[in-house]
C-alpha cells in the first residue's frame, strides 16, 4: 500500500536555538527523541541514504525527499534505486518509516546495467514550465557502448509527478537522457575512498536566457595528452524540451570546459550562483586534485562568469578562469565541495568551499579538513592564493579524529534571511564513542570573524549533531530542504552503513526559540 504522506507520521519538532557563537559551548543532551523523522532502509547491504536531495517535484509547496540506495530488491534482480517521499505539513504521533514494511511515494529504478543510481543529484527547471525537474547521474553506465562514460537522466517535475509510483529507467521512463562523451569519463561521478556522493552536478541559468541549465563534471576525462585532467560539460535548458530527447555530450554539449592539468580532475564539485552580483548565475568548478608549482594536490576552484554569450568551449590551459582560488597547503584538496548561498544577508550570493585534506603541517596522512567562505561582491581579483591571502571566513577541524570537508550543505533554518551552512565529520568521534559521526552547523550572520574554531569542547558553532553509537557515521551524506512548507529548512543526515549497511536517514525540524545557550548539542 502506498505511503499516505510523509508528514502524516511526524512527531513534534525538536526545538533548537541559534545564538551567536562563543568560545565555549553549552551542550544540552536530548536522548532518543531528538530526530523528527527516521526513515530506515529496506534490507541489508542497501546503503540507504546515499545520495540525498530535497526538491518540490509536484509544486505543492513542500519539498520532497529523494534518497538513494546502492542495491534494492524493490524489483528482482536488485537494482540501484531512488526512493521519493512527498513533503507534507501534517504531523502525527509516529516518527518512523521502515521500508521493510512501508512504501515510499515513488521509486526510480536504475537501468539494468546500472551500478550506481545516483552518483549525483540536482534539480532545476530545465524546460521552463514552472516546475522543478530531477536530474540524476549514473557515472558507471555505458553510453552508446562507451563503458563507464556515464549517463545523466532528467525526469520532468509537475503536478502529476506522483501519479506514477514507479519510474523504470530500463523501460525508458525518463524525460531526457544525456550520454557521457568518452569511455571512462565517469560523468557525474567521483571515485572516492568510501564511495561518497559526487558533487559534480548542478543546475542554474548561466547563459541568462531564463531557463536553468545542467552542468556536469567528467572528472576522469582526458584532455589531449592530459590524463584525467577532467571536463565540465553544460547542457542548456530549453523550451520546449521534448520528452524522450537524447543528448550525446560527444557532439551536443552546449559548452565544454577543459581541465588544464594532468590528474587534476576538474569537475569533482560544481555549483551555480551569482557570485559577482551582476544578476547572472556563474559556474563554479572544483578541482580538488589540482597542484600548483611545488604544492601537490592543494586543490583549486575555478569560476566562469555567467553571460548571455557564455563560451561554447573554454580551455583552462590557454585561458585563465575569471576567478581562480588556489589551495594554500599541500594535500589540501580545496574544491572538494562547493556551495552558493547568501550567508551574511546582504542579498549577494557567497561561496563556501571545503578542503578535506587540510592540516596545519601539510602532511598527507594527517587530514583535519577545513571550510572557507568568500563573501559575494561586484569586483574580484583574477586569483586568490590561500598560501598568502585570507578568505572571509576560515574554519578548521580541531584534530584528525573529526576530519571535515567531505560534505557541505546550505539552507536557512531560522528564517532570518541569512543562509546557514553545515558540514560533517562522518568518522567524527568523542571519547565516549568511535566513528559515530558529527555534523556542525554555522549560523548565517551579518558579519563573521576571520576564523572559527572546532576544537573539541569549545566549538564556535551554533550547534552539533552527534551520532550515538559506534560506527554509525551519521552525516556520511547531508542535505537540507523545506519539507513541511514553513519557510525554514530541515536538516537531513544519512547513516548508510548502520545495521549491516541497511542504512537510515534522520531528519531534524529545527524551530528557533529564545535561549541563552551559545550552542545546543543534541545526541541522536
Amino acid at each position: 500500500m502506498k505511503c499516505q504522506g510523509l508528514w502524516g507520521i511526524l512527531s513534534a519538532a525538536l526545538l533548537l536555538a541559534f545564538a551567536p557563537a562563543s568560545a565555549g559551548a553549552v551542550a544540552v543532551q536530548i536522548e532518543g527523541t531528538s530526530r523528527t523523522l527516521e526513515i530506515r532502509g529496506k534490507e541489508t547491504g542497501e546503503y540507504f541514504g546515499r545520495p540525498l536531495l530535497c526538491v518540490d517535484l509536484d509544486s505543492d509547496g513542500y519539498q520532497d525527499i529523494v534518497v538513494g540506495a546502492d542495491r534494492s530488491s524493490f524489483v528482482s534482480p536488485q537494482r540501484p534505486t531512488l526512493y521519493v517521499f512527498k513533503g507534507k505539513r501534517n504531523y502525527a504521533s509516529t516518527d518512523l518509516i521502515d521500508l521493510s514494511s512501508a512504501q515510499p511515494d515513488a521509486v526510480i529504478l536504475g537501468d539494468t546495467g546500472s551500478d550506481e543510481l545516483a552518483t549525483a543529484l540536482a534539480a532545476g527547471d530545465v524546460n521552463k514550465d514552472g516546475f522543478k525537474d530531477l536530474v540524476a547521474a549514473d557515472s558507471t553506465m555505458a553510453a552508446s557502448g562507451r563503458t563507464g562514460a556515464g549517463i545523466v537522466y532528467v525526469l520532468f517535475g509537475g503536478p502529476s509527478f506522483f501519479s506514477q509510483t514507479v519510474y523504470d529507467l530500463a523501460l525508458n521512463q525518463w524525460s531526457v537522457k544525456i550520454l557521457g562523451a568518452v569511455a571512462g569519463d565517469d560523468t557525474g561521478g567521483y571515485l572516492l575512498f568510501g564511495g561518497l556522493q559526487s558533487k559534480g552536478l548542478a543546475c542554474g541559468d548561466i547563459n541568462n536566457d531564463g531557463i536553468d541549465d545542467i552542468a556536469v563534471g567528467a572528472h576522469l576525462a582526458d584532455v589531449n595528452s592530459r590524463t584525467d585532467a577532467g571536463k565540465v560539460l553544460v547542457v542548456y535548458g530549453r523550451t520546449p524540451f521534448t520528452p524522450g530527447t537524447t543528448i550525446d555530450l560527444l557532439s551536443q554539449a552546449s559548452s565544454t570546459i577543459l581541465g588544464n592539468e594532468t590528474f587534476a580532475e576538474l569537475g569533482t564539485a560544481i555549483a551555480i550562483g551569482d557570485l559577482n552580483a551582476d544578476g547572472i548565475a556563474d559556474l563554479i568548478m572544483g578541482e580538488d586534485q589540482g597542484s600548483v608549482g611545488s604544492l601537490t594536490t592543494e586543490g583549486k576552484v575555478f569560476v566562469l562568469w555567467g553571460s548571455s554569450s557564455f563560451p561554447a568551449s573554454y580551455n583552462l590551459l590557454s585561458t585563465a578562469a575569471n576567478l581562480t582560488i588556489l589551495g594554500g597547503h599541500v594535500w589540501d584538496e580545496l574544491g572538494h565541495c562547493v556551495a552558493m548561498a547568501d550567508i551574511n544577508g546582504d542579498t549577494k550570493r557567497d561561496l563556501v568551499v571545503t578542503a578535506p585534506g587540510w592540516d596545519p603541517a601539510g602532511v598527507s596522512s594527517a587530514d583535519w579538513g577545513a571550510v572557507y567562505a568568500f563573501l559575494g561582491k561586484t569586483t574580484w581579483p583574477a586569483t586568490i592564493n590561500l598560501a598568502s591571502a585570507s578568505p572571509d571566513l576560515f574554519i578548521a577541524a580541531g584534530d584528525t579524529t573529526n576530519t571535515i570537508g567531505d560534505t557541505l550543505a546550505v539552507g536557512d533554518f531560522n528564517k532570518d534571511s541569512r543562509a546557514d551552512f553545515m558540514f560533517s565529520a562522518r568518522d567524527g568521534e568523542r571519547p565516549i564513542f568511535s566513528n559515530e559521526g558529527r555534523t556542525y552547523v554555522v549560523g548565517g550572520r551579518a558579519s563573521f570573524p576571520g576564523t572559527l574554531s572546532l576544537t573539541q569542547g569549545s566549538e564556535q558553532v551554533e550547534y552539533i549533531v552527534n551520532g550515538a553509537t559506534n560506527n554509525l557515521q551519521l552525516g556520511d551524506t547531508i542535505a537540507t530542504g523545506d519539507i513541511d512548507g514553513d519557510g525554514a529548512v530541515e536538516l537531513l543526515l544519512a547513516a548508510p552503513f548502520v545495521n549491516s549497511s541497511t542504512g537510515k536517514l534522520l531528519i531534524f525540524d529545527i524551530t528557533p526559540v529564545p535561549a541563552a545557550a551559545a550552542e545546543w548539542q543534541l545526541y541522536e
